[in-house]
């Protein structure tokens, strides 16, 4: 259970489409998904080494589960100007009432 306390973010989760140009070309169009209340802490060099996770995640995220806005890795998770890709969702105990994100914060665009 996470207390609310942690909760002390509001993020954005946005979800990549594909819409065609003028010319009939695919362009990508980022679209929000959800806003939403989370905790979002730096992983340490400890906790990586004992999961094995190396240099793949620098951020663990933490929210409370929404059934109407099912987050999947392709998406993108916005915060304060910063952008952190999804690589692993861990829903708890499967009981969609939180979930906890690993994510690699996104240096450059």
């Amino acid at each position: 259970m996470i207390r609310a306390g942690n909760l002390n973010k509001i993020i954005a989760v946005m979800r990549v489409t594909y819409i065609d140009n003028e010319f009939g070309e695919p362009e990508e169009t980022w679209n929000l998904l959800i806003n939403t209340r989370a905790g979002i802490k730096p992983v340490t060099g400890n906790e990586q080494f004992l999961v094995g996770l190396k240099n793949e995640v620098s951020h663990k995220i933490e929210m409370r589960y929404n059934p109407e806005a099912i987050i999947r890795p392709e998406d993108v998770i916005v915060y304060d100007g910063r952008k952190f890709d999804i690589e692993y969702i861990l829903n708890y105990a499967e009981r969609n009432s939180n979930i906890q994100i690993l994510a690699k914060e996104k240096l450059y665009d």
